[in-house]
């Protein structure tokens, strides 16, 4: 599975997307990107999502809410909407399809404001797996802490004051030294996923 850098080029500058466009662009990534996994930008912490969004140069939040109303969208049987935009749409994410659906159709025949389609989705039962409206999940821990050593690394003194190791004490010394052991074996391990991975 590898993101398309042309996809997340499309966005390039855009801060807002009409409904339409949000759908057109939301299609091309689940099709293109992640094909017959439609379910995976979902599962997989947004590590796709935030490589997509480096290129778009748009936030990782942004395309994770617009992938969850296109996929929403289509499971509802792709309605046509004239009148309605991601506001309205982002209100109806944490419900059941059959009430999205509903609440959709509704929204656009009587053209409602967000408020009103915001009041009514409030009275609807939220599905258990919802994750609020179109947040993503959170990154994994193994992105967070290879991030934190590339931060340090680029550091121009990272490594200052390593000539006086012998300074601390046994005891601190032996807790540092066990924490680097542990630390190069999950590297290892994340390392050669990451090998395995580019090699697909």
């Amino acid at each position: 599975m590898r993101p398309n850098i042309e996809i997340a080029e499309l966005l390039q500058g855009r801060t807002y997307l009409f409904l339409n466009e949000l759908l057109a662009w939301g299609g091309a990534v689940l099709d293109e990107v992640y094909g017959d996994e439609p379910d995976a930008w979902a599962a997989e912490g947004g590590v796709t999502l935030r490589f997509l969004a480096r290129g778009a140069d748009i936030s990782v939040s942004t395309l994770y809410r617009y992938l969850a109303i296109t996929q929403m969208w289509r499971r509802c049987g792709e309605p046509e909407l004239y009148h309605l935009g991601s506001s309205h749409m982002r209100e109806l994410l944490p419900l059941h399809t059959e009430d999205q659906l509903r609440l959709m159709i509704q929204a656009e025949k009587e053209q409602w404001p967000v408020a009103r389609i915001r009041q009514l989705a409030a009275r609807c039962p939220r599905r258990e797996d919802a994750a609020g409206r179109g947040r993503p999940p959170k990154t994994p821990g193994y992105i967070t802490a290879i991030e934190h050593i590339e931060s340090w690394i680029e550091s121009e003194h990272h490594l200052r004051g390593l000539d006086y190791v012998h300074r601390v004490e046994v005891a601190e010394a032996q807790r540092l030294l066990r924490t680097v052991c542990v630390a190069r074996r999950e590297l290892a391990l994340i390392e050669e996923r990451l090998r395995d991975n580019l090699q697909y």
